[in-house]
Protein backbone atom coordinates (compact mmCIF):
# COMPACT_ATOMS: atom_id res chain seq x y z
CA UNK A 1 0.00 0.00 0.00
CA UNK A 2 3.08 2.26 0.27
CA UNK A 3 1.87 3.60 -3.36
CA UNK A 4 -1.24 5.10 -2.42
CA UNK A 5 -1.01 9.06 -1.23
CA UNK A 6 -3.49 8.44 1.71
CA UNK A 7 -5.80 11.54 2.43
CA UNK A 8 -6.28 12.61 5.91
CA UNK A 9 -8.00 14.80 7.66
CA UNK A 10 -6.39 15.84 10.31
CA UNK A 11 -8.28 17.04 12.67
CA UNK A 12 -9.39 13.41 12.86
CA UNK A 13 -6.09 11.33 12.20
CA UNK A 14 -3.15 13.62 13.18
CA UNK A 15 -3.85 15.12 15.89
CA UNK A 16 -5.83 12.78 17.67
CA UNK A 17 -4.01 9.91 16.81
CA UNK A 18 -6.94 8.13 15.46
CA UNK A 19 -6.51 5.79 12.93
CA UNK A 20 -10.45 5.66 11.33
CA UNK A 21 -12.93 8.22 11.78
CA UNK A 22 -15.27 10.60 9.20
CA UNK A 23 -14.69 14.14 8.89
CA UNK A 24 -17.50 15.69 10.24
CA UNK A 25 -18.37 19.86 10.26
CA UNK A 26 -17.50 21.83 14.04
CA UNK A 27 -21.31 22.99 14.28
CA UNK A 28 -23.50 20.01 14.71
CA UNK A 29 -24.62 17.97 11.88
CA UNK A 30 -24.49 19.98 8.81
CA UNK A 31 -21.96 18.30 5.66
CA UNK A 32 -18.66 19.76 4.81
CA UNK A 33 -19.64 21.32 1.65
CA UNK A 34 -16.42 21.09 -0.70
CA UNK A 35 -16.60 24.66 -2.05
CA UNK A 36 -17.71 27.26 -0.18
CA UNK A 37 -17.88 31.31 -1.49
CA UNK A 38 -14.74 33.51 -1.22
CA UNK A 39 -12.08 31.52 0.44
CA UNK A 40 -8.93 31.97 2.75
CA UNK A 41 -5.51 30.62 1.72
CA UNK A 42 -2.70 28.71 3.69
CA UNK A 43 0.31 30.57 3.95
CA UNK A 44 2.07 27.86 5.66
CA UNK A 45 2.53 24.72 5.26
CA UNK A 46 3.38 25.21 1.25
CA UNK A 47 2.43 22.36 -1.19
CA UNK A 48 5.22 20.47 -0.75
CA UNK A 49 6.13 20.61 2.98
CA UNK A 50 8.64 17.94 4.66
CA UNK A 51 8.60 17.29 8.31
CA UNK A 52 10.69 15.43 10.04
CA UNK A 53 8.89 13.17 13.29
CA UNK A 54 11.40 12.14 15.33
CA UNK A 55 9.56 9.77 18.06
CA UNK A 56 6.71 11.94 17.40
CA UNK A 57 8.63 15.45 18.20
CA UNK A 58 8.00 16.47 14.72
CA UNK A 59 6.02 19.60 14.51
CA UNK A 60 3.58 21.60 11.53
CA UNK A 61 3.23 24.91 12.24
CA UNK A 62 0.04 26.41 10.10
CA UNK A 63 -0.76 29.85 9.03
CA UNK A 64 -3.94 30.64 7.60
CA UNK A 65 -5.27 33.86 5.81
CA UNK A 66 -8.54 34.14 6.21
CA UNK A 67 -11.08 36.83 4.46
CA UNK A 68 -13.62 39.26 4.94
CA UNK A 69 -15.39 41.33 3.16
CA UNK A 70 -18.93 42.06 1.34
CA UNK A 71 -21.13 40.49 -1.07
CA UNK A 72 -22.78 42.41 -4.22
CA UNK A 73 -26.03 41.79 -2.49
CA UNK A 74 -24.26 43.70 0.27
CA UNK A 75 -24.27 40.68 2.96
CA UNK A 76 -21.08 39.92 5.42
CA UNK A 77 -18.81 37.24 5.43
CA UNK A 78 -15.73 36.63 7.25
CA UNK A 79 -13.17 33.42 8.26
CA UNK A 80 -14.60 32.36 11.82
CA UNK A 81 -11.92 29.85 11.81
CA UNK A 82 -10.51 26.38 10.30
CA UNK A 83 -10.53 22.44 11.98
CA UNK A 84 -7.43 20.92 12.31
CA UNK A 85 -7.31 18.64 15.35
CA UNK A 86 -9.48 21.22 17.15
CA UNK A 87 -11.42 24.89 15.78
CA UNK A 88 -8.21 26.92 15.50
CA UNK A 89 -9.77 30.49 15.69
CA UNK A 90 -7.79 34.05 14.85
CA UNK A 91 -6.71 36.01 17.48
CA UNK A 92 -7.79 38.58 18.24
CA UNK A 93 -11.04 37.17 17.39
CA UNK A 94 -12.10 39.79 15.22
CA UNK A 95 -9.35 39.41 12.97
CA UNK A 96 -8.80 36.65 10.38
CA UNK A 97 -5.37 35.22 9.96
CA UNK A 98 -4.89 32.32 11.64
CA UNK A 99 -1.91 30.94 13.26
CA UNK A 100 -1.17 27.43 15.46
CA UNK A 101 1.18 24.25 15.91
CA UNK A 102 0.44 20.30 15.88
CA UNK A 103 2.83 17.26 15.76
CA UNK A 104 1.58 14.38 14.35
CA UNK A 105 1.80 11.47 16.45
CA UNK A 106 4.68 8.99 16.34
CA UNK A 107 4.01 6.36 13.44
CA UNK A 108 2.40 8.87 11.25
CA UNK A 109 4.69 8.66 8.01
CA UNK A 110 4.16 9.60 4.73
CA UNK A 111 2.71 11.53 2.28
CA UNK A 112 -1.07 13.37 3.38
CA UNK A 113 -3.05 15.85 1.99
CA UNK A 114 -3.72 18.58 5.07
CA UNK A 115 -7.28 19.07 4.30
CA UNK A 116 -7.78 22.68 5.86
CA UNK A 117 -11.97 23.08 6.39
CA UNK A 118 -12.81 26.87 6.36
CA UNK A 119 -16.07 27.88 8.89
CA UNK A 120 -17.75 31.29 7.34
CA UNK A 121 -20.25 33.46 8.65
CA UNK A 122 -22.43 34.34 5.45
CA UNK A 123 -26.04 34.67 5.10
CA UNK A 124 -26.77 35.04 8.66
CA UNK A 125 -25.63 31.24 8.83
CA UNK A 126 -22.53 29.39 9.52
CA UNK A 127 -21.37 27.12 6.37
CA UNK A 128 -17.89 24.78 6.38
CA UNK A 129 -16.06 24.36 3.08
CA UNK A 130 -12.96 22.61 1.87
CA UNK A 131 -10.94 25.84 1.52
CA UNK A 132 -7.24 23.91 0.79
CA UNK A 133 -5.46 20.54 0.84
CA UNK A 134 -1.72 21.36 1.07
CA UNK A 135 0.34 18.47 0.22
CA UNK A 136 2.75 17.47 2.97
CA UNK A 137 5.41 14.88 3.56
CA UNK A 138 6.40 13.14 7.31
CA UNK A 139 9.43 11.25 7.56
CA UNK A 140 9.66 9.24 10.61
CA UNK A 141 12.59 7.88 12.69
CA UNK A 142 13.22 6.96 16.30
CA UNK A 143 14.78 9.66 18.60
CA UNK A 144 18.32 8.67 18.54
Amino acid sequence: MAYLKPTLVLCVALLLGVTTGLPMASHGTALVKLRGGPSGSPVTPPDGTEVLNLGGTGAIHVEYQGVEGTTADGNTYRTMGIDLAQGFKPNPITGVFISGYFTPPAGYCGAFNLVIVEHQYIYQEVISFQAAAPLITIQCGPIQ
